[in-house]
């Protein structure tokens, strides 16, 4: 590993250190809670509080949070087990020290010591892939930077919850799945298990990763045997540990909190079909892929062509293609089927958000006379990824174009999140130095894959994109802006009202309060 690659992954762990958006302290009006995160931090709390799964107690002491499993009258996560049996040890250790934590240290806690090593590990994995498949080092280190804070990979790494964990084993599945060593073998056992550990429904990935490595391991003989015995050791220890955690709350080991879901809505939803998955609808896959609210290729366009690349290097036949082919064709399926596939509020549709980084690794087949157009989307995800990752990294459902809506508001606003890390002093500035940072990243990554070229390819990019999203209609505006007003009341942390009379209306105007805001202008109701 080289210095200048050293440097990047600093760039790109500061990156995950200055935002912490939260949102979750109870007021007078109200809080959100993020289920897909705040159950797993209940449930991290009531193992190393309480010595048990049930989250009762965590529910009494800071209130009630979605996504619940319901058996025999007490409450537990419905989530796999991995996530949280990855931050209890955390924050066991912890705990000796400092004992209880409050829900907002407890859950910065969880984000910076699981999700930070999660994406810098899942990025130098990266990085060695993509010079295995012959880019060279200018190319993987822009892949890495532009990946790391311009992809939906950032938004998962500023929460606490099992996708980007799930990404991170599936890519080690994939680098381990090619050796023959026993050692090798094992850590493809423990990453292909730990995968659905993590998440549920990232199941399917593993099918493409286990043949994939069934195929490497011919032909068949006592070799072959031994080579498949390894790998079952290794994945014992992830499934033993999901075994046992599934049959202390629900009673077996092959029971999962989706059969005592509390939510009736969430109950009818996983009841269609086969466990939610019916026949597929291509809409769905169109929207996940393409629209402005959750499309991963609106969030993150360069990943675009690296399925482009894999699809031609599959018509070429290029050994590796066949087994991304059939891994994006199963992904792509599952989100079509699942009665679900929206999963609520996110950035971009965090059931294949396992993809990415095989996505990623097509860009390193890229033809090199098309380097500029991967630099100028490859510093676009900058913004259009790395922009809602930092200031909210789970947007509404409400929005249909979020930016319009809400981001560029937030921007305007100068509205900030939490700064623990060491860009605290900036905090009296607003969005500048989140803006600055990403532009510096942004111009950089696309000098670095394809100089002066790449760069204005990027300005080009940025402002097609940015045309796109100030004209694309909000399908509910009213909807929008009362899901606007709201999230602005509950911002944190919560800002003064500015002082000019012009900016304090337009405070007001934002969280629709409009007595106030007439106030500030010192206008009357007869006057408007």
């Amino acid at each position: 590993m080289t210095m200048r690659t050293k440097f990047f992954l600093a760039v790109v762990a500061l990156g995950l250190l200055w935002p912490f958006p939260y949102f979750n302290s109870p007021s007078r009006r109200g809080s959100i809670n993020n289920p897909n995160e705040m159950i797993r931090v209940y449930a991290v709390a009531s193992l190393v509080e309480n010595g048990e799964w049930s989250i009762g107690k965590p529910l009494k002491k800071w209130g009630w949070v979605d996504d619940k499993a319901q058996r025999d009258g007490r409450m537990y996560s419905s989530k796999a087990p991995g996530t949280t049996l990855l931050g209890a040890p955390i924050y066991g250790l912890v705990h000796l020290f400092t004992g209880p934590l409050e829900k907002i240290t407890l859950t910065w806690l969880l984000r910076v010591s699981i999700g930070i090593p999660s994406l810098l590990l899942l990025l130098l994995l990266f990085r060695r892939e993509v010079v295995r498949l012959g880019a060279d080092e200018d190319l993987a280190d822009g892949l890495l930077l532009g990946l790391g804070l311009g992809s939906i990979l950032y938004a998962y790494a500023l929460l606490f919850t099992g996708h980007l964990q799930a990404a991170l084993f599936a890519l080690g599945a994939w680098h381990y799945g090619r050796r023959r060593d026993p050692r090798g073998i094992l850590l493809f056992g423990v990453c292909a298990a730990a995968t659905p550990a993590m998440e549920y429904p990232h199941a399917l990935i593993v099918l493409p990763l286990g043949l994939r490595f069934l195929f490497a391991q011919r032909p068949l003989g006592r070799r072959f045997f031994k080579a498949v015995g390894y790998a079952f050791a290794g994945g014992a220890v992830p499934i033993a540990l999901t075994c046992w955690a599934q049959a202390e709350m629900f009673g077996r080991f092959w029971r999962t909190g989706y059969s005592f879901l509390e939510n009736q809505s969430y109950k009818t939803l996983h009841s269609e079909g086969f466990f939610g998955l019916s026949l597929p609808q291509p809409g769905r896959l169109a929207n996940a892929l393409f629209s402005a609210d959750i499309g991963l290729f609106f969030f993150s366009p360069v990943l675009l062509l690296g399925l482009i690349a894999w699809i031609r290097s599959w018509r070429h036949r290029h050994p590796e293609a066949v087994w991304m082919v059939m891994l994006f064709t199963l992904e792509f399926l599952f989100i079509t089927a699942h009665a679900g596939w929206r999963g609520g509020w996110s950035v971009g549709p965090r059931y294949i958000l396992p993809t990415v980084p095989f996505l990623g690794l097509g860009l390193a087949l890229i033809n090199p006379s098309r380097r500029w157009l991967l630099a100028g989307l490859l510093g676009l995800g900058l913004f259009s990824a790395g922009i809602p990752s930092a200031l909210y990294p789970h947007l509404s459902d409400v929005f249909t174009n979020p930016w319009n809506s809400f981001l560029l508001p937030v921007l305007r606003s100068g509205l900030i999140s939490y700064q623990p890390g060491p860009t605290t002093f900036a905090s009296d500035w607003g969005t500048l130095p989140l803006l600055v940072g990403l532009t510096f990243v942004a111009i950089a990554c696309a000098r670095l894959v394809a100089q002066a070229e790449g760069v204005a390819a990027l300005f080009a990019a940025v402002f097609f994109f940015t045309f796109l999203v100030i004209n694309l209609p909000e399908k509910d505006p009213e909807a929008a802006a009362r899901e606007r007003c709201r999230l602005f009341r509950l911002w944190e942390p919560g800002p003064t009202t500015p002082s000019g009379r012009r900016a304090a209306g337009h405070f007001h105007a934002l969280r629709c309060e409009p007595k106030a805001a007439l106030k500030a202008y010192d206008l009357h109701q007869d006057e408007r």
